[in-house]
């Protein structure tokens, strides 16, 4: 059972990261290429509509995917009244953001974000046609067909958008780009899946997966509209560009924080629900995760906020250069910011979705002042206030882990620390680098190539033990994907 496991869990983690760093990689490459095409009060303004589909997103899905992720024995009755409810909860919502259009447009003194609204907001529909679909490919752990939609998906939207934007057509191609991703993926998840639904609604099944998902979709709507309140606010008190240089930074950061923890609870979630009443199992697997995630997170972000200014000018350009300022503060906040869901995770692996629930209420209510801050003073006054709360609430996560498998916030500081010491040094050296008055683009690859083997030659130095496992896990799965 073991060696199955750990089977599973590398061949999970490994499609996965693939098709994270796949989806990613073009995302990057195709979001380059369209910020230097647009403005940023373009991507500001594409900034307000995502505020509301994201918020709508997170509310369709009502914490049911996770339940039936985590019920062991799921019937296809189950999986086709979640669609069901996940397609009728979304026409619900589609229809208000609809008719709420205009009163969004009034509020932000923006005309067009009537239109805009409507028209992204019909990914509300098509993205819940998918919910399910995925929830099946994850709980069989087949992460490699998730990966070959979200190439097609990414390929063709980012391929469309970038020619909208050559010819001219602005604010619509970052529209194009949105609506049709969550098309062609949910088209090719239809097509590879082959999943039907019976069309078929238990009221029993419903009942039974939303007392346990309600919480979670609380949890998920707190967290969507507290990561889009920034948003909201400089979106709101601000200018469009102000909230076009945010979002940039904040991409940037995602890049390195949000995506490393999706790819973790997406194969974690599963895997461990198998052996959940296994404490000292589950405590085992935990650390190691919570190990291996702070590693790659730590290097990332300290690393990206070391060369902020480089990396701005060289790939964007002078336009965007405001992003630089907000990026070291967007990274800082993020820094925890997957350990902390890792511990959330887990008590929701444990059932505890009320904990994860009061947990979630704490943290919002702290959360309140940075926007203050943001509202009184500014933009980098609230990213700051956004990082000590993000800590505290780093504090808050971990708790209840040592109260359900005995894994102390301690211990777990004592797990991380050789990463974040590594990984701060790197920054420091970094940013004395970036003294030096050379080409942008030549600095740049000086910086990279220390952070390159500045990393790799400590850690086998020191004989670190998450840089061996992640070493071994790279090889692993490189080797399956050669066969």
């Amino acid at each position: 059972m073991a060696d199955s496991l750990r089977k599973e869990a590398y061949s999970g983690m490994g499609w996965s990261f693939f098709d994270n760093i796949l989806r990613l990689g073009i995302s990057f490459v195709v979001g380059i290429v369209l910020a230097r095409l647009l403005t940023p009060s373009i991507y500001g303004t594409i900034g307000i509509v995502t505020i509301f589909t994201s918020l709508f997103n997170s509310f369709v899905d009502c914490g049911l995917s996770t339940a039936l992720i985590r019920k062991k024995d799921a019937t296809d009755a189950d999986f086709s009244t979640i669609f069901i409810a996940n397609l009728t909860i979304a026409s619900f919502l589609y229809l208000a953001l609809f008719i709420g259009a205009p009163l969004i447009a009034d509020f932000f003194k923006i005309d067009e974000l009537t239109q805009l609204l409507r028209v992204v907001g019909i990914t509300i529909i098509i993205s819940s046609l998918s919910l399910v679909q995925l929830t099946v490919l994850t709980k069989r752990i087949d992460f490699k067909t998730q990966t070959k939609t979200t190439f097609i998906a990414s390929v063709v939207s980012g391929a469309v958008g970038i020619l909208m934007a050559y010819l001219g057509f602005g604010v619509w191609a970052l529209v194009a780009q949105l609506v049709l991703s969550a098309l062609v993926k949910t088209i090719a998840l239809w097509i590879f899946n082959r999943w039907f639904p019976s069309l078929k609604f238990s009221y029993k099944s419903f009942r039974e997966m939303f007392g346990f998902g309600w919480k979670l979709m609380l949890i998920g709507l707190m967290n969507a509209f507290w990561m889009n309140i920034y948003n909201f606010v400089i979106g709101k008190f601000y200018t469009q560009q102000s909230l076009g240089l945010y979002n940039r930074a904040k991409q940037f950061s995602d890049l390195c924080s949000s995506n490393i923890t999706n790819v973790v609870q997406s194969v974690s979630l599963p895997l461990l629900s198998k052996i959940q009443d296994d404490s000292e199992r589950i405590k085992y697997i935990y650390r190691k995760t919570i190990k291996l995630t702070a590693f790659v997170t730590f290097v990332l972000l300290f690393g990206l906020s070391g060369v902020s200014h480089t990396f701005i000018y060289v790939l964007l350009g002078e336009k965007w250069l405001g992003a630089a300022d907000y990026l070291p503060l967007v990274a800082f906040s993020m820094i925890l910011y997957p350990i902390g869901l890792i511990n959330l995770n887990l008590i929701a692996i444990k059932g505890r979705s009320d904990l994860c629930l009061k947990i979630e209420v704490i943290k919002k209510i702290l959360a309140i002042i940075p926007i203050l801050f943001g509202i009184i003073c500014s933009i980098k006054y609230m990213l700051i206030a956004s990082i000590v709360i993000n800590y505290v609430s780093y504090y808050l996560n971990a708790y209840y882990s040592n109260t359900l498998i005995g894994y102390s916030l301690m211990l777990q500081i004592k797990d991380i620390k050789g990463s974040l010491f590594l990984s701060l040094s790197m920054y420091l050296i970094l940013l004395a680098i970036g003294m030096f008055e050379i080409s942008p683009y030549y600095l740049l690859a000086i910086q990279v190539l220390f952070a390159i083997c500045y990393i790799i030659t400590v850690s086998k130095y020191s004989k670190m033990e998450e840089f061996k496992d992640i070493s071994n896990l790279v090889c692993s799965f490189l080797a399956k994907f050669k066969k």
